[in-house]
C-alpha cells in the first residue's frame, strides 16, 4: 500500500469580500474543488531491502520456533522422569517411616523393660521425625516438578 499513488478529492467552500475575484468589493459565497495526486517515489528505492529484512525475521522466528519445540520436547521427558523419581521416592519413605516406627516401638519396650536408655529412645523418635520431614521434603518436590510439568505444556 506504501508504493501504490494515492488519490484524493477536496473541498472548500466561504463566505467573504472579496471572494475570489479581487476586483469585486462586496461579500460573495465561494466554493473551491478538485482532486489531488500524490505517489510517494522514495519508498521503491528501499522495497528490496525491507523485503529481504522482513524475509531475514521470518527465518529468525522459524529458527526460534524450531529451538524452541526441540527445548521442549528434550525437557518433557525430563520432568516426566522427575516425577516418576519423586512418586518412587515417597513409596521409600513411606517404607521408611513404618521401619522407623517398628524400631521407635521396640525401643518404647526396652525403655520399659530398662535394657535401653530414655536418651537412646529420643534418638529413635528424632529419627523417625526426620523421615516423615523427608517424606514431607519429598511431597514438595513432587507437587512442584508436577506443576512444573504443567506450566510447561500449558495445561491447567
Amino acid at each position: 500500500a506504501r508504493n501504490r499513488p494515492v488519490i484524493s478529492a477536496f473541498a472548500q467552500g466561504g463566505y467573504g469580500k472579496p471572494a475570489l475575484n479581487l476586483f469585486e468589493n462586496k461579500f460573495k459565497p465561494y466554493v473551491i474543488g478538485g482532486v489531488s495526486f500524490s505517489w510517494n517515489l522514495g519508498s521503491l528505492y528501499t522495497y528490496k531491502q525491507e523485503k529481504k529484512s522482513i524475509e531475514q525475521q521470518k527465518l529468525t522466528l522459524d529458527s526460534e520456533r524450531e529451538t524452541f519445540l526441540y527445548n521442549l520436547n528434550v525437557q518433557l521427558p525430563q520432568q516426566q522422569n522427575e516425577i516418576k523419581k519423586y512418586r518412587h521416592t515417597m513409596q521409600d519413605d513411606d517404607e521408611i517411616i513404618r521401619l522407623r516406627k517398628q524400631i521407635k516401638d521396640a525401643a518404647e519396650a526396652k525403655v520399659e523393660n530398662g535394657t535401653l536408655t530414655v536418651s537412646d529412645l529420643l534418638q529413635e523418635i528424632n529419627a523417625l521425625e526426620a523421615a516423615r520431614q523427608a517424606k514431607s521434603l519429598h511431597e514438595i518436590q513432587y507437587l512442584m516438578s508436577v506443576y512444573k510439568l504443567k506450566f510447561t505444556t500449558n495445561l491447567n
